[in-house]
């Protein structure tokens, strides 16, 4: 993944700086992804497996 995103870095900056811009917009904090695990953790419990 990293000789890729080395590769796309030097052979397509324009690209390169559309996946930084786009990245940057994302919220990463860990409050956002507390909030996902928590959901997942909601969906667990209201489908349990089937033994």
């Amino acid at each position: 993944a990293l000789g890729y995103a080395i590769q796309t870095f030097n052979e397509h900056k324009s690209s390169w700086e559309g996946l930084m811009k786009r990245g940057m917009t994302r919220d990463y904090t860990w409050e956002n992804a507390a909030t996902q695990y928590e959901q997942i953790i909601k969906w667990a419990f209201m489908d349990p497996p089937y033994c």
